[in-house]
């Protein structure tokens, strides 16, 4: 029995290890953007955790080994966890508002919400390998044993967590749940001692869980969902603040899935039309070419979708939107409706355009991680198939986060110049010439599949007619053409990252003193 008790306490370790990992990536993203970094930062501090976790383990087993004591050491662990719940919002603002450097901003949050519970969990394997040795002639098959059980648990744990967990429960529920299963399993360890204590933790969780219903209650009845779909996190909530880029904005809802600015605006009060106004420029690929048929990559809340069946009445689009739940969230929530000339593919833009034989006159790319498009939706041989998927006379155009000049301004350079790579004609179009170049802003990248001169200027005219617009006029060739092998983009957007002024989404802070004064009143009975 007791060997039976090690080796499960030995898979729920490793695999908690993992769900910690995996929503942990959910947990920074919205404060620090969808990147590498993520990984990076994230995956460095739990393995050096892991580690320590070893180390300590291996030294406390030497020492004194007792079930007692290991069941200790899982009962801290699943307590530190359900403290994350409850923390993490808070810390995660905080550290966003006051430490302007964006990777010691993760790896300080990565450190204390992660660390404690990765470095307990790593003491559970050694720790057990020394409660199961009976015979030093079986000391290398039994830890050897216990390694391979530990990994099998983080392996079911990935997919489970990945699969189901996350899309069904959402990353706070997910937590509380890991935290009632250590719990509970420090329990069956050792049941003389402690029980109490134990009991109390299942209580504790159990507390918690409800005051994160509670949390929820309040930020539903003030027009905020927090979701957590297969690929993102995503916030929704009613909104007036200024944009990333300092515009006014009219009262409206919005969809993001980052803390900073939004990929989804939809008016409120009656007004229907778009308020991006790098979405208003997408209606200048109809004076570049006859548009029957158009591709989107990236629907989102699906703003630009509507306004294009309405502005291009004969016109077919499809969609590849990879995020199901964002299309359900647009269809609740930002009036997506069916339409016989809409078409909708749920998968990855760069998958669909691999395997379509389809041609289209337009394909407008607006797909974002954060603040940034995925990295393989950059690159040459991305682009490439965005060129054969183009009819003759076909216009690509592409939203993006930047600067102009300047370290803020790479992402921008190296997108542009590898589109000059692919297409005959490019151009860059600032949505809004008021903003300086040096600043942070929204600039579209036109290409061109042909090499007619007369497609440049009539979007030249074009422009020449709205006082907003203005085309690029020149940059420098400091940064590499982006490809499969070599694409820096991550890097170059942190910069742009890190610059934000300001955080724009919901006050948790708020809905965390509310939710407490709900769960006061309910425990006195008002």
């Amino acid at each position: 029995m007791k060997k039976l008790i090690l080796k499960v306490t030995v898979f729920i370790a490793g695999a908690v290890t993992m769900m910690l990992e995996l929503v942990g990536v959910r947990i920074l993203t919205p404060y620090f953007g969808a990147s590498s970094l993520i990984w990076t930062g994230l995956i460095g501090i739990i393995l050096a955790s892991l580690s320590l976790g070893y180390w300590i383990g291996g030294k406390l087993a030497d020492k004194k080994s007792s079930l007692n004591q290991l069941s200790l050491i899982v009962f801290i662990a699943g307590m530190n966890i359900a403290l994350i719940s409850i923390l993490k919002e808070p810390l995660l603002l905080t550290t966003r508002q006051s430490i302007k450097n964006i990777y010691f901003g993760l790896l300080f949050d990565s450190l204390i919400l992660l660390a404690p519970p990765s470095v307990l969990l790593g003491t559970v394997t050694p720790y057990a390998a020394k409660l199961s040795i009976l015979s030093l002639k079986k000391t290398g098959s039994t830890i050897g044993n216990l390694y391979a059980i530990s990994t099998i648990g983080s392996i079911m744990a990935t997919f489970l967590t990945g699969f189901i967990l996350l899309p069904s429960f959402g990353n706070t529920k997910i937590l509380i749940l890991t935290s009632l299963i250590l719990i509970t399993n420090s329990i069956a360890i050792y049941q003389a001692k402690g029980k109490i204590l134990k009991i109390t933790g299942i209580l504790v969780s159990l507390f918690l869980l409800l005051y994160i219903n509670k949390i929820n209650l309040v930020a539903t009845k003030e027009d905020f969902i927090d979701i957590d779909s297969q690929y993102n996190r995503v916030w929704i909530y009613k909104t007036n603040q200024k944009s990333i880029i300092n515009k006014p904005n009219p009262p409206m809802i919005v969809l993001s899935t980052g803390g900073t600015g939004f990929q989804t605006a939809f008016p409120l009060g009656g007004n229907q039309g778009l308020i991006s106004e790098y979405l208003k420029s997408f209606g200048l690929a109809k004076s570049l070419t006859s548009i029957k048929s158009a591709l989107m990559i990236g629907g989102g809340g699906y703003s630009y979708v509507k306004e294009f069946l309405s502005s291009c009445p004969r016109a077919r689009l499809d969609v590849v939107e990879i995020d199901s739940k964002l299309t359900q969230l647009a269809k609740k929530f930002f009036g997506l409706t069916k339409n016989r000339r809409l078409e909708i593919f749920h998968e990855d833009g760069r998958v669909f355009l691999a395997e379509t034989d389809k041609k289209y006159d337009a394909i407008f790319i607006d797909a974002f991680n954060s603040l940034t498009p995925p990295y393989h939706l950059l690159t040459k041989e991305f682009l490439k198939s965005v060129y054969k998927s183009l009819n003759d006379n076909g216009v690509v155009m592409t939203n993006t986060i930047s600067a102009v000049e300047g370290e803020k301004g790479r992402f921008l350079r190296s997108s542009y110049f590898t589109y000059k790579i692919v297409f005959n004609q490019v151009t860059a179009l600032r949505v809004n010439k008021n903003i300086p170049e040096k600043e942070i802003q929204n600039i579209v990248i036109i290409g061109i599949k042909n090499s007619k001169k007369n497609s440049m200027e009539a979007l030249i005219r074009k422009i020449k007619k709205n006082s907003n617009y203005e085309l690029v006029n020149s940059m420098t060739k400091d940064v590499p053409i982006l490809t499969d092998d070599y694409s820096p983009a991550d890097f170059y957007a942190l910069k742009i990252f890190q610059d934000m002024k300001s955080y724009s989404g919901p006050n948790y802070l708020a809905y965390y003193q509310k939710g407490l004064q709900l769960m006061i009143g309910d425990l006195i009975g008002n």
